[in-house]
């Protein structure tokens, strides 16, 4: 079954039944996320993006493998997150730009998966990204991958992706409304007028008033946060529900053809009906389209 072909169906099927849908382009850059971007990465990793950059411009395969193993001596054991960063920024380099070789694809894959395999606890914006990553079926080495290895990777990919929106859909508070907007640098009315925010609780000579000060300072800073995880988790689950969608549907309606796994897990990671009606569709127009050829 020819995967673009398939993509280009599941982009009609998938868009009708859905109105999340729409081409990756589309969708608004999860690396804004103002959460994961207050901490700067150290100028280590930032000189590890510019080298990618450079491989990347010179379609060097040669150097991509060579940063990979790179990123995972230095930092796999110390800096996890970095390693996992790190590898998500190769695999994406490799999936977005074309070297000229038959097995980048495998590798971009393969980095996807050695790091959600290595990493537990990631940042929502990693998960997602590694796992939008990892769409191609062919090996390190360019070959496709087909029987047992293809059954068991099929899997645990659809099992990632499940327990990412699991996890995206366990977070979501139901009761946030976005346009109750607290925190924000707003100060109680016994406190305001009295006190600058941001200015150092130390300062206040009057103890009921630093303390009132610095509560109200923890309140904003939790509120803070809280909308921001909030809008984020809205954010993530519009732009990759869609993604794990087209994944599962593809690969399902490869050979060997095997709803019944894909149902259970559906049901095991608790995915919404209407998005488990959506992917079975979808699957069964696929399999329809290609048997009718």
């Amino acid at each position: 079954m020819h995967l673009r072909f398939l993509s280009g169906l599941l982009v009609g099927l998938l868009g009708a039944m859905s109105p999340a849908w729409c081409d990756d382009a589309t969708q608004p850059s999860v690396t804004t996320n103002p959460v994961t971007q207050a901490v700067a990465p150290a100028d280590s990793y930032q000189a590890f993006v510019q080298r990618v950059d450079q491989a990347t411009d010179k379609k060097d395969l040669a150097a991509m493998r060579g940063l990979a193993e790179e990123c995972e001596r230095q930092w796999r054991q110390e800096k996890p997150v970095w390693y996992a960063r790190g590898l998500a920024y190769l695999s994406g380099s490799l999936s977005t730009y074309d070297f000229k070789s038959k097995t980048q694809d495998g590798l971009s894959q393969e980095y996807a998966l050695e790091a959600l395999r290595n990493v537990p606890n990631l940042p929502n914006d990693i998960r997602l990204r590694l796992l939008g990553h990892m769409q191609g079926w062919t090996d390190e080495k360019g070959e496709k991958i087909v029987g047992p290895a293809w059954t068991t990777l099929r899997e645990e990919q659809a099992r990632l992706w499940l327990g990412a929106m699991r996890d995206l859909k366990a977070r979501i508070d139901p009761s946030w409304d976005p346009k109750q907007i607290t925190g924000m640098h707003n100060l109680p009315p016994s406190v305001a007028g009295r006190v600058i925010f941001g200015q150092d609780a130390a300062s206040i000579s009057d103890p009921k008033l630093r303390a009132e000060y610095a509560a109200a300072v923890e309140k904003d800073r939790a509120d803070t946060a809280k909308y921001n995880e909030q809008y984020w988790l809205r954010k993530y689950r519009v732009r990759y529900l869609p993604m794990m969608e087209k994944y599962l549907a593809i690969a399902y309606a490869r050979s060997p053809i095997d709803l019944e796994q894909l149902e259970h897990l559906m049901k095991q990671y608790d995915l919404e009906p209407s998005a488990q009606g959506r992917i079975l569709t979808a699957v069964k127009a696929l399999v329809a389209t290609e048997k009718g050829k």
